[in-house]
């Protein structure tokens, strides 16, 4: 079984004129919330025993949306009264962990099937992994450095490359151990998995990657909802 943290706390500053009076996970895209095609993803993986979602910013407006919906598994939101990022609500977390946790970014939109896919690539129970995607380097906020066996050698994050070649970035998607989770996420210092997590556990040999299959786009501009909803993905 699995655990699921959603990270929901952010203000969505770079989508302000959007987010003003609304968090960006229940921005709707396509005649659907984004929060709610996660949620539509995570209902169809058997192995999910409960899903988290921290927030902070408008969180009334996540309780408002709890209330009107209808689903089979059980949420429960842990609140921040400012957002910590994301080590510090794992490590805050750990507390009340019982399983290994998948953790997602609550911006992405993704396709169908990638999170059932990304799940089942996952095969070791003991292993932390990270979801990447083939993109430019140009414009790139991480590079990974991945041998032949899905081992994470090197993880740069905040580094972008002026050269065109294809890189393998972070796609905001991870699988952590119980026993990261439970006994030694509080080692790490920082707040934030991608710039003081993900480049230790590299460095520890104890990252793997897995690619994952089909769309994933981040929103963080009003474009991005634009681009969306104008049908540029295909189903």
């Amino acid at each position: 079984m699995m655990d699921v943290l959603l990270l929901c706390a952010g203000f969505g500053t770079r989508m302000r004129q959007l987010t003003r009076d609304v968090p960006k996970p229940l921005l709707i895209t396509r005649n659907e919330r984004i929060i709610d095609r996660l949620i539509s993803q995570l209902e169809t993986l058997d192995t999910v025993s409960n899903i988290y979602i921290n927030v902070s910013y408008r969180a009334q407006e996540f309780a408002d949306w709890l209330i009107s919906k209808e689903l089979n598994n059980n949420i429960t939101f842990i609140w921040e009264h400012f957002p910590f990022g994301g080590l510090k609500t794992l490590q805050n977390f750990s507390e009340i962990a019982k399983h290994k946790c998948l953790v997602i970014h609550g911006d992405l939109y993704l396709a169908p099937l990638l999170l059932a896919k990304f799940v089942t690539s996952c095969s070791q129970e003991d292993e932390n992994y990270v979801g990447v995607h083939r993109r430019s380097a140009i414009g790139s906020r991480s590079n990974l450095i991945i041998d032949n066996k899905s081992l994470v050698l090197e993880f740069r994050e905040g580094e972008s490359s002026p050269l065109s070649q294809e890189v393998f970035s972070n796609s905001g998607i991870y699988l952590f151990s119980k026993k990261l989770i439970t006994e030694k996420v509080n080692e790490f210092c920082g707040n934030n998995i991608a710039a003081h997590l993900l480049p230790k556990l590299s460095e520890q040999r104890l990252l793997r990657a897995v690619e994952v299959q089909g769309f994933r786009y981040s929103l963080e501009t009003t474009d991005d909802i634009i681009r969306i909803n104008s049908g540029e993905f295909t189903e």
